[in-house]
């Protein structure tokens, strides 16, 4: 009872070594691991200042766009007159 179970177990393990999350899995067992603490190359650190900075720029320019939308909304609202409601104007019906 427990041959067959080999004879299974066989090619069931070449399917799953062979598929590609087999491969993944492999692949991390014998690459090496890195410190958590490694250094960042030069050239990372600065693409990640480069993309700091356009994150500020653009902070700065939503910023500026809420308060020109606070400016306009505000001059539709005196310059609009009010218009009465249906119910409150006396038409004939």
């Amino acid at each position: 009872m427990q041959i067959w179970m080999l004879f299974m177990l066989i090619p069931l393990a070449a399917i799953v070594l062979g598929s590609p999350l087999g491969q993944a899995l492999a692949a991390r067992i014998r690459a090496p691991t890195q410190p958590p603490n490694e250094e960042l190359p030069a050239k990372t650190e600065d693409r990640i200042r480069i993309l700091e900075g356009e994150v500020d720029r653009l902070g700065r320019e939503v910023e500026d766009l809420a308060e020109q939308n606070r400016f306009l909304t505000g001059l539709v609202e005196e310059t609009t007159p009010e218009i009465p409601a249906r119910r409150d104007l006396d038409l004939p019906r």
